[in-house]
């Protein structure tokens, strides 16, 4: 997706969860650098594709202007299970941003979980991602390794809809990619269950999984689905731009899936409170690139 396509509303709704490289990366100032070696941290001996060269990631972020990034032990694992694997979207959360900003994001597969539609709409008129337990699948997700600065401005773009909720899922089978396995991670899920329309979790057709059980569906039948279900007859791009446009409208066609919703049960899953605190604590005019 260009800047251009992301800046149209039509397109932004029916191509999440956008454009996720098939490699794990370093995002620096919101261009992704591949690791093509994760080393023991990718920050700090982790080796990076720049263009035509491959070179140490300290290398690379001296050339680039930025100070040491803090290292992976100072970080907190969250999971990338929808847009926030995609740099494009990264780059857009963090474009005005007080410091630096580096973040490993890390391919992994997911055990006994899915990826599948929540019930609300989001302001840009998609229909986003929550997990599902489920038996022997194995999804294809990322993990986002925050520092404690960086994830409280993920807080402000993931809690203030009151959608999400955040916590830490423990007795987790994730293998990520050059670099071993965690027993648990952090992530933010729906509040309201998932997607319910069809009667049982809608997978994402655009996220690959292994022994995936769930009947799984593109964005535009997802967001067709939810058409049929609330404005039947109506013209998909007329209900879609509908939804962007008009929050109250919005807000009340989410209310109207939630009332076929289906409670998501977590094993493992505990909420952890995560206070909002003034952006304008941590962000200032986006830096030149």
């Amino acid at each position: 997706m260009t800047a251009r396509d992301n800046d149209d509303p039509l397109v932004r709704a029916k191509t999440y969860p956008y454009f996720t490289p098939p490699y794990s990366y370093l995002l620096v100032n919101g261009a992704a650098y591949e690791i093509v070696e994760a080393g023991r941290d990718p920050t700090r001996d982790g080796r990076l594709r720049d263009g035509g060269r491959v070179a140490p990631a300290a290398t690379v972020l001296h050339d680039l202007g930025v100070r040491a990034a803090p290292p992976l032990d100072e970080r907190i694992a969250v999971l990338a299970h929808g847009s926030n694997a995609a740099p494009e979207t990264l780059a857009r959360k963090y474009a005005r941003f007080d410091e630096d900003v580096v973040i490993p994001v890390i391919k992994a597969r997911l055990a006994h979980f899915d990826v599948v539609y929540a019930t609300h709409f989001s302001g840009y008129g998609s229909i986003p991602s929550t997990l599902a337990a489920s038996g022997e699948t194995v999804a294809e997700i990322a993990v986002n390794f925050l520092t404690p600065h960086q994830l409280a401005l993920m807080h402000e773009c993931e809690l203030s809809a009151l959608n999400y909720v955040y916590g830490r899922l423990d007795g987790l089978g994730l293998a990520l990619e050059g670099l071993g396995t965690l027993d648990a991670a952090h992530v933010y899920v729906t509040r309201h269950g998932h997607l319910g329309v069809t009667g049982a979790p809608l997978a994402f057709a655009a996220i690959a999984a292994r022994a995936r059980r769930f009947a799984q569906a593109t964005k535009i039948e997802a967001l067709g689905l939810a058409r049929d279900h609330l404005a039947p007859g109506c013209d998909l791009d007329a209900f879609i731009l509908e939804n962007v446009r008009d929050a109250r409208l919005r807000r009340a066609r989410s209310d109207a899936l939630r009332r076929h919703a289906r409670p998501l049960a977590l094993p493992g899953f505990e909420a952890v409170e995560a206070p909002l605190s003034p952006p304008s604590a941590r962000r200032r005019s986006p830096r030149r690139r």
